[in-house]
């Protein structure tokens, strides 16, 4: 899959990836909802394809996962530690290391590719000892908008429609939920309101951080709480390959 087609620009990235836009309420719940249902289904080593700046590879190295992180952009690491290959396409990486893997994650990437199902395919062969292939993606069709167009976004998901996909690829899901549930319905009232969002983020810091840090508590709390099917603006899914 060409590069042009699915890699985040610089002007892209410098919006809705800035320096500090981890203290974001939304990063902070994302990192701990993904580590808490992945931790469920672990399998190591785990190489995160479209890792982009390393919010989630590097909660995860955090929590002493092991885990690399491939990317078809030239973006910079947010910490310069993080074990991220710039410039490189998951597929071409040589046989032996494909092999080694034994999981695979998609974070945010999936609804940026016009092929899914063929790249969902395409994962199942070249990473032949792949026990679970774990994702996020936006959801909610009604609440789809400006962002989702500057983001490059082909669709935002729904329940049946994200395992629908999945099943297409050759994978069974293990589990399914939505998540940022109140957040759903924030959006979709400001729709109607303001008929538009803001297309960046400006990280938060002091008081505003110690804010947005609160309000991440709350959607990592109402994720584990609520079920799973109450609609959410995202879904987290854990597949395995069918062999």
């Amino acid at each position: 899959m060409a590069a042009v087609d699915t890699a985040f620009s610089e002007v892209q990235n410098s919006a809705i990836y800035p320096d500090g836009v981890e203290r974001n309420f939304w990063h902070k719940a994302r990192n701990s909802i993904v580590h808490h249902y992945l931790s469920k289904w672990r399998a190591e080593p785990l190489l995160e394809i479209g890792a982009g700046r390393g919010f989630v590879l590097a909660e995860l190295l955090k929590e002493g996962w092991q885990v690399e992180g491939v990317d078809l952009t030239q973006a910079t690491p947010r910490w310069r530690h993080l074990p991220i290959r710039y410039g490189i396409d998951a597929f071409s990486l040589p046989a032996p290391e494909r092999e080694k893997y034994l999981s695979v994650a998609l974070f945010d990437v999936l609804e940026h590719l016009p092929e899914r199902i063929d790249f969902l395919r395409q994962i199942r062969e070249k990473f032949p000892r792949v026990c679970y292939l774990y994702l996020t993606v936006p959801a909610g069709e009604a609440i789809w908008s400006n962002y989702d167009g500057f983001c490059g976004h082909y669709l935002r998901y729904e329940f049946d429609s994200l395992r629908g996909d999945l099943e297409k690829a050759g994978y069974e899901v293990v589990y399914m939920r939505y998540f940022f549930h109140a957040l759903y319905w924030i959006i979709w009232l400001a729709l109607r309101w303001q008929k538009k969002r803001a297309e960046g983020f400006t990280p938060p810091s002091g008081l505003k951080a110690f804010l947005h840090g609160l309000i991440g508590e709350y959607f990592y709390a109402e994720a584990r709480l609520l079920p799973a099917r109450w609609r959410g603006s995202s879904l987290l899914a854990v597949a395995r390959p069918r062999r």
